[in-house]
């Protein structure tokens, strides 16, 4: 079973997109495996596509992906942490019985009680002058836990009905 068999594809462009249109987080559906199924087409700031876009740098969202997915799949919780470069990462895992489909969350904005991202860390690793860095950063929006909350109960709302029927489904092919 994979997530699309539950939400179609179509459906899930739209949550992707709406992620990042709503509260400003790069949107994206990862597999199992933790590899990316869809990605909203604008990323939350600036600087993660410069990020992103380097292999040496990469390993900020990868690494943080990892622990993360790894974290919602053993919890069955909705995981919330940062990646290596100190912006906020959500992942919420979609289960359907016991069976782990990926998960759906969003990155790229700044917790409301930091200041700053790592510049000088991302810096070595992309390298890009730092100064860029800090002016890639500023456009880096800060996200409150109200707010966080808020993005949470959104992306549920909005599976929850897809679950919801798909799991009726089965029973009563059983």
């Amino acid at each position: 079973m994979e997530i699309t068999d539950v939400i179609p594809m179509s459906e899930l462009r739209k949550l992707v997109e709406e992620i990042y249109e709503k509260f400003g987080f790069t949107g994206v559906v990862y597999k199992p495996d933790n590899f990316i199924l869809v990605r909203s087409k604008e990323m939350g700031n600036a600087l993660c596509p410069y990020i992103k876009d380097n292999s040496n740098s990469l390993m900020i969202c990868s690494v943080a992906q990892q622990i993360l997915g790894k974290d919602a799949f053993d919890s069955r919780e909705t995981v919330i942490n940062e990646c290596d470069a100190e912006m906020v990462k959500f992942v919420i895992p979609i289960f359907v019985g016991s069976e782990f489909l990926g998960t759906i969350g969003g990155c790229g904005r700044l917790a409301d009680d930091k200041d700053s991202v790592e510049t000088f860390y991302i810096s070595k690793l992309t390298g890009i002058d730092e100064s860029e860095i800090k002016e890639l950063a500023k456009t880096i929006k800060k996200i409150s836990k109200d707010e966080m909350n808020e993005v949470i109960s959104f992306i549920r709302n909005r599976i929850k009905p897809y679950i919801e029927q798909f799991t009726k489904t089965l029973k009563e092919i059983k």
